[in-house]
């Protein structure tokens, strides 16, 4: 498609655009910059969810190796704790 449209290289929302602008659903082509942005957004809503789970993730893992008492712990466990209530706003 990038060859055809002379192109150098194509990201996911530019495939996306030009998918939906030659498509053979004669609805579908004229709304390639909303398909373009609708991709974009998921992008951006994937790649925060990545790193709220990473960021839980780490936090976990160094609260299993610090002490148990330290302020350390008590800060990973209120940071655990509101990450738990944020997924439950979101679903």
């Amino acid at each position: 498609m990038y060859r055809a449209q002379g192109i150098a290289s194509m990201d996911y929302s530019n495939v996306m655009k030009n998918a939906v602008e030659n498509a053979p659903l004669s609805f579908l082509q004229g709304r390639g910059s909303a398909a373009a942005t609708l991709v974009n957004v998921f992008l951006m809503i994937t790649q925060l969810g990545f790193c709220c789970v990473y960021f839980v993730f780490m936090a976990q893992n160094i609260r299993q190796v610090s002490f148990p008492d330290s302020v350390c712990a008590l800060i990973f466990d209120v940071l655990t704790t509101s990450h738990k209530y944020c997924t439950v706003e979101c679903q």
